[in-house]
């Protein structure tokens, strides 16, 4: 389990009881574990693993230099790589998840030339689908809740299929059923 102010909660009996191995300051929004490393990711884009159980854990992030501070909101795994998404469609992709490539992914205009000229592509969530080997992230295009909303596809996790979901406002969370 993982939260706000670093927290991270491990269990080594199923749930029964739960060990604090908090790190730093940093707000959690998701966990995964895979291939033996647990990641966590969150707000200031952090990044942080753990490839012994939890016991020890790395932290890393993107810098990003803004009056906005914005965050990681989920992680996926999927075609051998760790993918996290977030906030000013920032994402990053790691094969260990202990090195990341990080990276901006760009977005989507709903406008004309000088209409929505801050579009930051607020992403929310991110799946993968085994069968068609491709991830899937949905967010809105400006993080306001009449913006269109947006579905974005990528093979491999660094270059996305940019579209409008034909509706409005905020898409919160995505699954994908093999």
């Amino acid at each position: 389990a993982v939260g706000n102010n670093g927290t991270i909660q491990i269990s080594s009996d199923n749930g029964s009881s739960f060990d604090d191995e908090s790190t730093g300051s940093y707000d959690f929004k998701k966990i995964i574990f895979k291939n033996n490393t647990f990641v966590a990711v969150g707000k200031y884009l952090v990044k942080a693993y753990s490839t012994d159980n939890g016991t020890t854990w790395n932290t890393d992030y993107t810098p990003y230099y803004s009056y906005y501070y914005p965050a990681f909101k989920d992680i996926a795994y999927g075609n051998g790589k760790f993918v996290t998404v977030g906030d000013i469609a920032f994402f990053a992709s790691s094969m260990t998840g202990t090195w990341w490539d990080s990276y901006y992914g760009g977005c989507i205009k709903t406008g004309g030339d000088d209409y929505y000229a801050y579009c930051q592509n607020y992403i929310e969530s991110i799946t993968y689908s085994f069968n068609l080997g491709i991830f899937v992230i949905v967010g809105s295009t400006n993080g306001y809740s009449n913006d269109s909303s947006v579905i974005h596809s990528s093979v491999d996790g660094k270059n996305w299929s940019l579209k409008l979901s034909g509706t409005y406002g905020y898409l919160n969370d995505v699954i994908y059923l093999d």
